[in-house]
């Protein structure tokens, strides 16, 4: 991975995901729940997964479709709407932001980008780089027997 990814990131986390559930969505909405506990206002929250983006966007409008206990993520949307709440809730300006923005994902670089869309890109490939590294943290189950 090309060193500039790296230039602007301010904060970088990443973990094994605890629990059976062991699911792409379930990672990427933990690393936004961590992301809100961990952070300071002004922050803008950037993920390439759509669904959590959109849900995220939909809360700040009043919505709480994703606390229904038909979610297989809901204890963990549980834990977001409580840590956003205790952060004064999503604010899109000023000092008290806390905002997330969709950023498509695997993009390839491309001679006509914007400096913008090459900023968002790297961001994002950085953040997959994290999420390899906490991919490598979990312990390789298949070759074990389960009873």
């Amino acid at each position: 991975m090309h060193q500039n990814a790296f230039q602007h990131i301010t904060q970088a986390y990443y973990a094994s995901v605890g629990g059976p559930q062991q699911t792409t969505p379930r990672a990427e909405l933990l690393a936004i729940l961590a992301a809100i506990q961990y952070g300071e206002s002004p922050q803008r929250i950037v993920s390439d997964h759509e669904n959590h983006v959109k849900d995220l966007m939909a809360c700040a409008k009043g919505s709480r479709k994703m606390i229904n206990k038909k979610n297989p993520n809901l204890d963990v949307w549980w834990k977001v709407h409580q840590a956003i709440q205790r952060r004064g809730g999503l604010a899109e300006k000023g000092p008290s932001m806390l905002w997330i923005r969709w950023q498509r994902a695997h993009l390839r670089a491309r001679d006509d980008e914007t400096a913008e869309q090459k900023y968002w890109r790297r961001g994002n490939d950085a953040a997959d780089h994290f999420a390899n590294e906490g991919r490598k943290l979990h312990k390789d189950i298949a070759n074990q027997r389960t009873r």
